[in-house]
């Protein structure tokens, strides 16, 4: 059963690829200043179904997903902005502020006539900002075409957040954490990028290093000669097309799939070390442990200014170490492409503490539980 996407939005249909999906664009053409309700969760809603609606008529035998975003601010809508004058308006009661984007997803199986509804909202401050750094970015037209006069996930708009709560990929336009669990219900049972033959060969070793912890070994899959190719031909697959200078991989082992994949890519490869252990001038990076801090570093020289960087790791539980590696990438002056991580732990929150940072995730299997 095929997905199609009612959207012309570019940035929808790359977080369900991202995800794993093949998705097919059918572009409503629902006239969204003719449907006046007050309620923005109610508005965002009845949108989302009447652009699926409307292209369900045309698409027989296939889960169609909406959605409709709105930003909100004061209780007023704060949509595209025309002019570089207006959207700079828009932008200056925005900075210092805290606002909201809303979302509403209607996703409908067309074969069944099942049809299933929700919405997210997630809160968005920005920092105040000097009157040259917005005229630079106003000027630049990065906000034409975009609800707020801004696209959160331009290298641009980076220095004006101050802190996202939610969901990140809401704010860009799906609310992925909710419609994945929506397409499953409806029925779409393919497209979901949880490579099963990786998955079976992740061995699960109850209570280490302490009670309670189910830790995640992923020593069986790299012994097994078919896993771990699968495992590397799915990430060459996934990288080899993206504008991509330097693959960096987080000790110690993100250093088995990060250097082997760097190869494959035909790209330098550079190490994320634990303090103390590299022998030349380094950048340094706490992060917060259960009980004290730690710290990894990077050679100074390692990341030159500009350069794009795939960040990898075999597991991403709580985040901290990643958004570390992430912030000694960045004070070297490199764009992180995307962090990719074998192994993702949902409930602990790590992929979403990244995303939050603005940064692009991607992961190959799931576990629930830590």
């Amino acid at each position: 059963m095929k997905l199609v996407l009612a959207s012309k939005s570019t940035r929808r249909k790359q977080i369900l690829e991202d995800n794993g999906y093949e998705v097919e664009v059918d572009i409503s053409d629902v006239d969204e200043r003719s449907v006046k309700i007050d309620d923005v969760k109610e508005l965002v809603m009845h949108l989302a179904e009447l652009k699926a609606k409307k292209v369900a008529k045309r698409n027989p035998d296939s889960v169609v997903l909406a959605a409709d975003t709105m930003v909100y601010f004061e209780g007023k809508e704060i949509g595209q902005q025309e002019t570089d004058k207006d959207a700079e308006d828009v932008m200056r009661k925005l900075m210092g502020q805290t606002h909201e984007v809303w979302s509403g997803i209607c996703v409908m199986n067309t074969k069944t006539g099942k049809v299933l509804k929700a919405h997210e909202v997630s809160l968005v401050t920005l920092k105040q900002i000097s009157d040259e750094a917005l005229h630079e970015y106003i000027i630049s037209g990065q906000y034409k075409g975009k609800a707020g006069a801004y696209n959160i996930t331009d290298p641009e708009f980076e220095n004006f957040m101050e802190g996202v709560e939610g969901s990140y990929t809401n704010i860009m336009g799906l609310p992925i954490e909710k419609v994945e669990p929506m397409l499953k219900e409806i029925g779409l049972k393919e497209g979901i990028d949880m490579p099963e033959l990786v998955r079976s060969k992740i061995r699960t070793v109850p209570h280490w290093p302490k009670q309670g912890i189910m830790f995640r070994d992923i020593t069986t899959l790299l012994k097994d000669r078919e896993g771990y190719k699968h495992l590397m031909d799915l990430l060459v697959e996934r990288y080899k097309d993206k504008d991509i200078d330097v693959v960096a991989g987080i000790e110690s082992r993100g250093f088995i799939t990060g250097a082997a994949l760097a190869h494959r890519l035909g790209l330098g490869f550079v190490p994320i070390r634990k303090k103390g252990k590299l022998p030349h001038e380094t950048v340094s990076e706490e992060y917060d442990l259960e009980y004290g801090k730690d710290a990894i570093e990077i050679h100074k020289d390692a990341v030159e200014p500009g350069m794009k960087v795939l960040l990898i790791d075999d597991l991403i539980a709580t985040g901290g170490t990643a958004v570390a590696a992430a912030n000694l990438i960045k004070k070297c002056g490199g764009e992180i492409v995307e962090a990719s991580f074998i192994v993702d732990l949902p409930d602990l929150g790590g992929m979403k503490k990244l995303q939050q940072e603005g940064i692009r995730v991607h992961r190959l299997v799931e576990f629930e539980g830590d």
